[in-house]
């Protein structure tokens, strides 16, 4: 119970400061959305893909290094990974100067080589995050990154906000990026105590490092294809004004996926690597026990998601904004898919596997973008979602079986979630198709699956409240005495 306790507690922290980040980031999109376009926010979806692209298809597994190293603590292992670190940033942004008028013309926005490169430079100033800083994740020590991405998101969307006040156009979202990265190379460094000269480089320790992470940039490179390539195909598919909707009700849709990545970062991958460190016998239970103290703050997640959609876009935004909502509710289903398959591959890297993660990553990603495509040609862009959701369900019961069978994990928890998250949503779609009175159906449907989830995260957690009254009455009296 003390185990399960911790990571439930762990867990409840990542989780509220995650939604916090997001509740600042959609506070931020919403203004924003007053005084920018859905043209702008289109272009913004684009250089975002990007950007994330090109971190994703040069990720060697530096930060997992550190965190699964048996001597990722010491200072020349932490040193040689930030040497790599800095090089990767620097050898991205000049492949990023030279790959952006081709892309510019790609997608036919004249701006976008420009925006590109404003944009791109926040490669640089990320490359320099000190790597001293991830010992923290390696320890399930939560709070540092708490912090880290807290007060990133908070300056960031200050800045953008006042600036889009005073300069209606898409280059204060360009802004953005480098912004947010000078701020977390500066976060990183206060809390590691480092400066930022150091850097030097054990050859033996680099070797390991690419070894390792040859397998970690095939897994990430085909992560980028399941995760986003689907705003560069919508980007070529539709109009850019769609695309700017699009984004928009992915960044709803996505907001627990986001909080399920962070905590399988944070929770998932370092408490499973620690139990294969330790060659923990019950690795089985301990993965059971780490993901049942945060799959139900995410599936409640996902479900009020979907509930206030609508309703959000409908209150919130302009009135040509309002279609976002309906893509926001049918992408539900596909991040809880994706989220499921999320986790799985990331107790894979845990357990030393990269190269199985890589593999069925491959699969996933194909799968993906061969649905979606056909999904587009019979049934325009709700298909196209739908072939997304059917790819990551593919990987993950892929990936399900491999734990099974290699590990001895005989863990259907999370693909048992998915049954009654979509039992819920067919529910709303059938009952929403005999009301006439849809604004006061979105609001009656959104009461009821807010109670349903109160009931249901009151029931998961029941055991948990008084572990942590008493866990905090105890600290209450350590600091007194």
């Amino acid at each position: 119970m003390a185990k399960e306790s911790k990571h439930t507690g762990s867990s409840f922290l990542v989780a509220a400061a995650e939604a916090a980040t997001l509740a600042i980031r959609f506070l931020t999109n919403i203004a924003l959305a007053w005084f920018l376009v859905p043209e702008d926010f289109g272009i913004a979806a684009i250089v975002s893909t990007v950007l994330v692209g090109g971190g994703l298809f040069s990720d060697i597994g530096i930060k997992d290094s550190v965190i699964r190293h048996e001597q990722g603590e010491t200072e020349a292992f932490y040193l040689s990974a930030q040497s790599l670190q800095v090089i990767r940033g620097i050898l991205l942004f000049l492949v990023l100067l030279a790959a952006a008028p081709f892309l510019a013309d790609f997608y036919h926005v004249d701006i976008l080589d420009e925006c590109l490169m404003i944009a791109g430079s926040s490669f640089i100033l990320r490359g320099l995050v000190s790597t001293k800083f991830y010992i923290y994740e390696r320890n399930v020590d939560v709070i540092p990154g708490l912090v880290f991405h807290l007060l990133t998101a908070l300056v960031v969307s200050i800045v953008i906000v006042v600036l889009a006040y005073f300069y209606r156009t898409v280059w204060v979202l360009m802004l953005s990026y480098p912004l947010g990265g000078l701020v977390e190379m500066l976060v990183s460094h206060y809390y590691a105590r480092t400066n930022l000269n150091p850097f030097r480089m054990s050859l033996a320790y680099a070797r390991e490092i690419i070894s390792f992470g040859k397998w970690i940039f095939l897994s990430t490179l085909f992560t980028f294809v399941i995760v986003f390539s689907d705003k560069l195909f919508v980007g070529k598919l539709v109009d850019i004004g769609t695309v700017g909707l699009y984004h928009l009700a992915a960044t709803l849709a996505a907001i627990t996926f986001g909080v399920a990545i962070s905590l399988s970062e944070k929770i998932v991958y370092p408490s499973i690597a620690e139990a294969a460190r330790n060659k923990l016998e019950n690795i089985s239970g301990e993965l059971d026990s780490v993901l049942r103290g945060f799959i139900p703050l995410v599936f409640s997640g996902m479900l009020l998601v979907f509930a206030i959609s609508p309703l959000f876009f409908h209150y919130l935004y302009r009135e040509d904004y309002a279609p976002a909502g309906y893509y926001a509710q049918i992408m539900v289903p596909m991040f809880w898919l994706m989220t499921v398959y999320a986790i799985l591959n990331k107790t894979a890297i845990a357990f030393n596997r990269p190269r199985v993660a890589a593999q069925v990553s491959a699969l996933t990603a194909a799968a993906r973008v061969g649905l979606s495509l056909l999904g587009f040609y019979l049934f325009a862009l709700n298909g196209f979602i739908f072939g997304l959701a059917a790819g990551s369900l593919l990987g993950s019961l892929v990936m399900l079986v491999w734990l099974r069978r290699s590990q001895g994990i005989r863990h259907t928890y999370l693909i048992n979630m998915t049954v009654p998250l979509v039992v819920v949503i067919a529910s709303w779609y059938a009952a929403a198709y005999f009301v006439e009175e849809k604004l006061i159906y979105y609001w009656v449907a959104a009461i009821a699956i807010s109670v349903g989830v109160a009931i249901y995260l009151y029931v998961s957690y029941r055991r948990f409240i008084p572990i942590a009254m008493e866990r905090l009455r105890m600290r209450r009296a350590q600091q007194a005495n």
